[in-house]
């Protein structure tokens, strides 16, 4: 089905709202279209939020499936992709809370991210930067989860807080509070590490 896929030529980037209708509607190739265009976008935010791939790749895929199932609860099309986005969010967050209580009760060893910040990193990235991205990802570890999960949309995904804030289904001013909780949290970090 992938090489099928490959052979068919990409629609035209259309407007979210006309693709949701149309999926809403039946159409698979619009629900398809919707796939291609949010997709990547979806699984790197998973692997950055989830630092494992497999597990990204399994939230990218239930995520998608809740959105088409709940594609006629959508009220306005247009803002599909922060609606997504909002789905996607609370389920990282939802595992990563229970990663972290089942790590504190013992019932599972402490978890090992399988992909950071530093293995995401360019193979051309200096020695430096790599051990800079993995103080980053240290530090983000110990903070709230929703902090390190604003952190990361604002800093490696590019979203302003307003958009953060929507998507969180949070206030801007709880969003900005969030985002300095882990600035705050690294600026420690390197303000002790350069004394």
């Amino acid at each position: 089905m992938t090489a099928v896929r490959r052979l068919v030529p990409l629609l035209p980037r259309a407007m979210d709202d006309e693709l949701v209708r149309r999926a809403r509607d039946g159409d698979r190739t619009a629900a398809d279209q919707l796939f291609r265009q949010h997709g990547p976008r979806i699984l790197r935010l998973c692997t950055r939020l989830l630092e494992h791939r497999q597990e990204a790749e399994d939230l990218t895929h239930d995520a998608f499936i809740k959105a088409f199932e709940k594609l006629p609860t959508l009220r306005e099309p247009a803002k599909f992709e922060a609606w997504l986005n909002r789905m996607v969010v609370r389920e990282a967050r939802r595992r990563i809370r229970r990663r972290r209580l089942l790590a504190k009760l013992g019932f599972v060893g402490s978890w090992i991210p399988e992909l950071g910040l530093d293995e995401l990193a360019s193979p051309a990235a200096p020695p430096d930067v790599v051990a800079d991205l993995r103080r980053v990802r240290l530090v983000l570890s110990r903070v709230s989860t929703d902090a390190r999960i604003a952190w990361l949309m604002r800093y490696l995904e590019g979203y302003s807080t307003e958009a953060i804030a929507e998507q969180l289904g949070v206030s801007r001013a709880t969003a900005r509070r969030r985002t300095r909780e882990a600035e705050r949290a690294l600026a420690q970090t390197w303000a002790e590490g350069s004394q």
